[in-house]
């Protein structure tokens, strides 16, 4: 960006500041709001849908505070320590709810009630009553095991001062109608099967974190991540300069909105998971800052104690771009600096590694077709340092190598930088070996 136009973009991004000091970003139109969370049960059929159950107590049947008391005094806890996530009205079988056992005469009749949803800590429970709340049957508890499953999934991605502070918000029962939860992966094959399982949310730091659990647990499936702050932005990037090219974009966990400066901007959702799941990673552990970047002026409101380096100002930038043009469908190849690939060994293994200019690292195994993602990890300051300096001083090149053994592996990398100086081969190798260590990061 012209350093002519920083004291004007300067200006601006105080003004944006102002319109909204709790997020430091400018209001959408609301003719134009940013799409809600991303989760792919809002495309997906479920057969129920959640309620959005008040607060306020007195909300609920006397049968359904009844049932709350039965499951208090049932687990000797307190009330108000039991949380009514659930509430459907029911028709029963018979006069024991549906649920007498062998030696039990019950009635013939139809019963209206509700079945009621209590959560207690980790566990939930299901309980049946009738329309007064003088008959209550326990439903056999859930165990804890799927709620504890997608914790210990979420703790991988904290840093350890903040895994005392995740706070269980949902543990919703659902039927998901595939055996991938709903959430398929790259290249996998998900059987029409109805899987029994949750829908479990966990909060932390100002953010919501959604999984998809079966049953017992065995299988959990990161689905997004939301802000407690419904429609809450994090990052603003305005590009070009004061006259018509002006450009701004503004993102939040629930996707994107650009458009001309000044004018009313087009919402646009993301067209990947991965990247709420990214600006949520940076906004846990990155305090708020300004700067300028190669793509434009930076505004970000993070919620972490990280001071941030250039280096990952650019690449956050660089991020907000390449959501854009993915969100219109456009090509983010431009955005690639690095392909590397693995082949070979004992078990004929195929693996590759993208770095963006992003600063996030892609890994994949491309024995499959499509290749199948085995992960991805954002790069530190030094060794984003590191790959922004190879970027700006080595053009393209192509370099490969061997193990020079049987069964041993061979390397290939493809190098997309932007720079005019030339490389030895010492320094290819130093890339080649960047490229592994970072692979060993999220494949061990």
């Amino acid at each position: 960006m012209c350093r002519k136009n920083l004291v004007w973009l300067v200006i601006l991004a105080a003004l944006l500041s102002a319109c909204a000091q709790a997020i430091q970003t400018p209001p959408v139109d609301r003719k134009t709001p940013l799409p809600g969370w991303y989760d792919p049960l809002l495309l997906t059929p479920t057969p129920m849908q959640e309620n959005n159950l008040p607060p306020d107590s007195s909300f609920f049947p006397p049968a359904v505070l009844a049932a709350r008391q039965f499951l208090a005094a049932a687990l000797g806890l307190e009330e108000t320590t039991v949380s009514v996530v659930r509430v459907e009205a029911a028709d029963w079988p018979d006069g024991c709810l549906g649920l007498g056992n062998e030696e039990e005469a019950c009635t013939e009749e139809i019963v209206p009630g509700y079945l009621v949803g209590l959560q207690a800590g980790d566990q939930y429970f299901e309980v049946r009553t009738d329309l007064e709340g003088g008959r209550i049957r326990p439903v056999a508890a859930v165990q804890e095991a799927a709620v504890a499953a997608a914790r210990r999934q979420l703790v991988e991605l904290l840093s350890p001062e903040t895994v005392a502070e995740v706070v269980l918000v949902e543990a919703l029962p659902l039927e998901w109608q595939d055996t991938c939860l709903s959430l398929p992966k790259s290249g996998e094959e998900c059987q029409p099967e109805v899987v029994s399982g949750f829908r479990v949310v966990f909060a932390v730091q100002g953010l919501q974190y959604i999984y998809h659990t079966n049953g017992d647990g065995s299988q959990v499936r990161q689905a997004g991540v939301r802000s407690a702050d419904e429609g809450q932005s994090y990052l603003i990037l305005i590009a070009g300069s004061q006259g018509e090219d002006c450009r701004l974009v503004q993102i939040g966990l629930s996707g994107l909105a650009s458009g001309a400066c000044g004018s009313v901007l087009q919402a646009q959702p993301f067209r990947h998971l991965q990247r709420p799941l990214e600006l949520a990673e940076w906004v846990r552990n990155l305090a708020s800052f300004q700067a300028e970047t190669p793509f434009g002026w930076l505004i970000f409101q993070g919620r972490g104690t990280m001071q941030p380096t250039l280096e990952e100002g650019r690449a956050l930038a660089a991020w907000a771009q390449m959501a854009l043009a993915e969100a219109y469908g456009e090509e983010v190849a431009a955005y690639r600096l690095l392909f590397w690939q693995r082949t070979g060994g004992i078990a004929g293994l195929c693996n590759t590694l993208e770095i963006y200019e992003s600063g996030w690292a892609y890994a994949a195994d491309c024995k499959s077709a499509p290749p199948f993602s085995r992960g991805s990890v954002r790069l530190a300051a030094d060794p984003l340092k590191l790959l922004y300096n190879w970027a700006d001083q080595f053009g393209p090149f192509e370099a490969s190598r061997s193990d020079g053994v049987t069964d041993g592996f061979e390397y290939s990398l493809n190098w997309y930088g932007r720079g005019d100086d030339p490389i030895t081969s010492a320094q290819q190798e130093d890339v080649l070996n960047f490229a592994a260590d970072i692979f060993g990061q999220i494949q061990p």
